[in-house]
C-alpha cells in the first residue's frame, strides 16, 4: 500500500479547511497546516494501522487526529481511502 484516496467529501473538506485556514492566518500558516494534512495521510499508507479503530462509527473505518482535526479512512486493495477530514468538535456520526 502505498498511496491515499481522497474520497469527494475529503476533498472538499480539505478544501474548507485550506479556505478557512487561509483566512484566519494568511498564507503561510495555511500552507503548512495543510501540507501537515497530507504528511499525516502519507504516513497512513505506510502505517495504516497507526490511527484507533472506529469500527463503533462505521465498519472497517479508521481515525487519526491530526492536530485540530480527525481524518477517518478505511484500506483497500488501491491503497488508503482518505473518506473525511473534521474538526475534531465534529460529531463524526452525523457526517460520516
Amino acid at each position: 500500500m502505498n498511496r491515499y484516496i481522497l474520497s469527494q467529501k475529503a476533498d472538499a473538506d480539505v478544501q474548507q479547511i485550506a479556505a478557512v485556514s487561509l483566512q484566519r492566518w494568511g498564507f503561510a500558516r495555511a500552507e503548512k497546516y495543510i501540507l501537515s494534512l497530507h504528511d499525516a495521510f502519507n504516513r497512513l499508507t505506510d502505517f495504516p494501522e497507526l490511527g484507533r479503530d472506529a469500527s463503533h462509527i462505521r465498519h472497517g473505518y479508521r481515525a487519526t487526529e491530526i492536530t485540530s482535526h480527525i481524518a477517518f479512512y478505511r484500506t483497500t486493495e488501491a491503497g488508503v481511502l482518505i473518506i473525511r477530514v473534521l474538526h475534531a468538535r465534529m460529531d463524526p456520526r452525523r457526517h460520516l
